[in-house]
């Protein structure tokens, strides 16, 4: 009866309700509803039970010979609702989706402190701007002198890239390296899952040899890159800002 009254709100239109008369008892039980309203409902329950388990052509089959429906309501029945997540969500292209972890989870799966994770949350162009903000101020760097570069140190200029883990892995790509800018070094920071690592290069290293070695590559209009596990090996680790003012003595 339930299932009756779930599809009774399509009817309710069509027929006139002085002649619909229902009450109920406690136990929620009908004591009495017009015969005519419920033959109909119950028909149309009948039918929908009946097609449900035939194939489409035969569907399509007892529609048109019931008589009943137009041919827009033959079609609108036949056709699914393909946008309907219930329709694509066990699609393969999908489920693919929840297979491959993101870098986020692999943070949190890594148990990363809490400031790391809000550091991975952000999008990339609001990441590498938050990163030259806070290495400046861990650094005590002063302004940039031009777009060309994010920050100085001692009259040196200085550029900064940051970049994150790929997930599930050990490495990263820093990118957007300018051989024209007017910097004198790069540092790279990487968020690892419990503390920055920051490690530094002289540009002419890095866009001399590096770039005739193929450790640092062409990205395009918008730079060169390189990959943290190529490029290691040239770069010097820096932990204090003694660290950092060895490292760039002219």
């Amino acid at each position: 009866m339930s299932k009756i009254f779930s599809i009774a709100g399509k009817y309710l239109k069509n027929i006139d309700i002085k002649h619909i008369k229902m009450s109920f008892v406690s136990g929620g039980q009908p004591l009495e509803v017009n015969n005519e309203f419920i033959n109909i409902l119950a028909e149309d329950v009948k039918k929908d039970e009946f097609y449900i388990n035939a194939s489409k052509l035969d569907y399509e089959k007892q529609l048109r010979e019931s008589g009943k429906y137009s041919e827009v309501e033959i079609r609108r029945r036949l056709e699914e609702d393909i946008l309907n997540p219930g329709n694509w969500e066990n699609l393969k292209s999908f489920k693919d989706l929840h297979k491959k972890e993101t870098q986020l989870q692999y943070y949190r799966r890594m148990n990363s402190h809490p400031s790391i994770l809000a550091l991975v949350e952000l999008g990339n162009k609001a990441f590498g701007e938050r990163m030259e903000k806070i290495i400046r101020e861990i650094f005590k760097l002063g302004p940039r002198t031009s777009s060309q570069n994010d920050a100085t140190r001692n009259g040196i200029k200085i550029e900064i890239k940051s970049a994150r883990y790929w997930s599930g892995g050990d490495d990263c790509k820093w990118q957007h390296l300018e051989p024209a800018h007017d910097y004198d070094y790069v540092l790279f920071i990487l968020i690892d899952f419990q503390r920055l690592k920051i490690m530094g290069i002289k540009k002419s290293l890095l866009m001399g040899e590096l770039r005739d070695k193929g450790i640092v590559t062409y990205q395009g209009k918008q730079g060169w890159w390189t990959i943290k596990s190529k490029i290691t090996p040239y770069l010097d680790e820096i932990n204090t800002i003694k660290d950092l003012d060895e490292f760039i003595i002219p």
